[in-house]
């Protein structure tokens, strides 16, 4: 039983990293040029998942931090509504208020989507 334990706690690190090089990826990805096809695929995939699996989860959905909650869950360790907020929270030593991260979390997407777009498209046609 030990095993599981360990694995688990791997697990929750992992994922951990993954959202945190996804996060970073999203914020600044757009600006390096031989980056912008990848950071175009992401944004569509986090569209898509917040929109798309939105309709049958609830808007906003993302499938990382779904199953990272269930994990950290299993483990009796705290969660909050979304990943960013609990990085903020964790990071910071503060209680962020949700809806006012919630706010910057989907202006900046649509900021750095609106980015992408325009240097992929119209700056370089």
């Amino acid at each position: 039983m030990k095993r599981n334990w360990s694995v688990r706690h791997f697990a929750n690190y992992f994922f951990h990293v993954v959202h945190v090089a996804l996060i970073l990826f999203v914020a600044f990805g757009w600006i390096f040029p031989a980056a912008r096809p990848l950071h175009l695929v992401f944004v569509c995939l986090i569209f898509l998942s917040w929109f798309g699996l939105g309709l049958f989860y609830g808007i906003g959905y993302c499938p990382v931090t779904s199953y990272h909650w269930k994990l950290r869950q299993s483990l009796d360790l705290p969660i909050k509504d979304t990943y960013i907020k609990y990085f903020l929270d964790k990071v910071f030593r503060r209680n962020f208020d949700s809806s006012f991260v919630s706010t910057v979390t989907w202006g900046w997407f649509l900021a750095v989507s609106a980015f992408n777009v325009f240097y992929s498209f119209v700056f370089n046609s």
